[in-house]
């Protein structure tokens, strides 16, 4: 009787401490999976600003690179989704939280070049689900200085074109907006030559076999200028 009971207490404590150690290295590995999400995502935010990811040497830049560069050059303001103002601190995500709060809309701002440059996040829907990215504005808030898509379910040789640098380069120097208003962005089915023969300022080419991904970056980007246009209003008033 007496070796049954030890047995049963060794075997609770054996679970015991397994479910101790499986605990530890399940929390273990969510933080290092979060860690590797943001820093991804600041990846992006700068490859958007067109900075590059690499040393003079060629070697990319590490994980403490990439997050001292946020630290001191970059700076971020969240905004009210409504009134497209800047909330207090109450309001406020932690800088470690992940995603975006409802009611609020995060704008990166870039204090490391001769002039502010800003960045928004950009989400729509393509084809098989949503698609998420990062939008660059040069200094006079009107055209567009990069883009990035880091997350989608699109295609392969389809629609997941969408992270190419042939798709994205197009954008560079595209209006988004013009005498304070956001433009009718257009991705053209067919190429931007077809419709335009001279050319188009707010147009750039779909990408072929994939007319749903291309309409839903359209619409992606249209929703994106509409839903920053009073917040980039009030900058150009103040000069």
């Amino acid at each position: 009787m007496r070796d049954d009971v030890r047995t049963i207490l060794f075997a609770l404590a054996v679970c015991l401490v397994c479910s101790l150690v499986l605990s530890g290295t399940a929390a273990a590995l969510r933080e290092r999976q979060r860690t590797n999400i943001l820093l991804d995502r600041q990846k992006n935010i700068l490859k958007a600003l067109g900075v590059p990811l690499k040393r003079e040497d060629g070697a990319k830049l590490g994980a403490g690179d990439v997050q001292r560069l946020f630290a001191e050059h970059m700076k971020t303001v969240w905004l009210d989704a409504d009134t497209a103002e800047p909330v207090g601190p109450e309001r406020r995500p932690a800088p470690e939280e992940d995603g975006i709060p409802p009611g609020l809309r995060p704008v990166y701002i870039w204090e490391r070049a001769a002039a502010p440059r800003y960045v928004v996040p950009i989400r729509g829907r393509g084809l098989w689900g949503m698609m998420y990215g990062y939008l660059a504005l040069d200094s006079g808030l009107s055209t567009i200085g990069g883009l990035t898509f880091y997350k989608h379910n699109e295609t392969p040789g389809l629609g997941a074109e969408i992270e190419k640098s042939w798709f994205q380069e197009q954008f560079e120097g595209k209006r988004l907006y013009r005498d304070g208003d956001p433009v009718d962005f257009e991705v053209v089915k067919g190429g931007v030559e077809r419709k335009f023969p001279d050319g188009s300022p707010r147009a750039v080419d779909a990408i072929s076999g994939a007319t749903k991904t291309s309409v839903g970056v359209e619409e992606t980007l249209r929703s994106a200028a509409k839903n920053y246009d009073a917040y980039f209003d009030r900058l150009r008033d103040r000069g």
